[in-house]
């Protein structure tokens, strides 16, 4: 949502900038920005109780355990046969 709305921003810019600067604008970047927070801050607070985790990012997987983070290259199986 982060990304169509910054690419909603930029056109609006490209295409005149006054737009841009709507209330309606102003009030749906502060709705993501609170959501984002609130994201945040349930994970931080989540991620503190549990132990170990995996979380996986594209091409690393991260392994947490005893309090330390470990980097692990993951490639994920191929979904063709």
């Amino acid at each position: 949502m982060r990304k169509i709305l910054a690419a909603i921003a930029l056109t609006l810019i490209l295409c005149g900038g006054a737009a841009a600067q709507s209330p309606p604008d102003k009030a749906i970047l502060a709705l993501d920005e609170a959501a984002l927070g609130t994201y945040r801050n349930a994970k931080k607070e989540i991620l503190a109780k549990v132990d170990p985790y995996v979380i996986v990012a594209f091409t690393t997987m991260y392994l947490h355990r005893h309090g330390k983070t470990r980097e692990v290259p993951f490639t994920r199986p191929s979904m063709t046969s």
